[in-house]
């Protein structure tokens, strides 16, 4: 497993709109990079001053509140195991 540490730079929200049934939905991109003084947390995945990226689309409401900017958060990173016929790691 690797233990990444990054921080929310952004939190973009974007147009709701509402469906034909009536139901509200909505969508939020955060942005987020690897944290450089991190106190030794990226050591398992950079040597150097930690570089990286990651910026995804929640469009479920209950994980909204989960990021906010500047907050800091790990990301472990696990191999998926190799399911009977699906794909992953072997």
């Amino acid at each position: 497993m690797v233990r990444a540490k990054f921080r929310c730079d952004e939190i973009l929200q974007h147009s709701a709109y509402t469906d034909s049934e009536g139901v509200k939905h909505e969508s939020r991109t955060v942005k987020m990079d690897a944290v450089s003084d991190d106190g030794g947390d990226n050591e398992s995945w950079s040597e150097a001053t930690p570089s990286g990226k990651l910026e995804m689309t929640i469009n479920n409401p209950s994980a909204f509140d989960t990021f906010v900017i500047n907050g800091e958060y790990y990301l472990d990173i696990t191999p998926v195991e190799k399911a009977q016929g699906g794909k992953g790691v072997a």
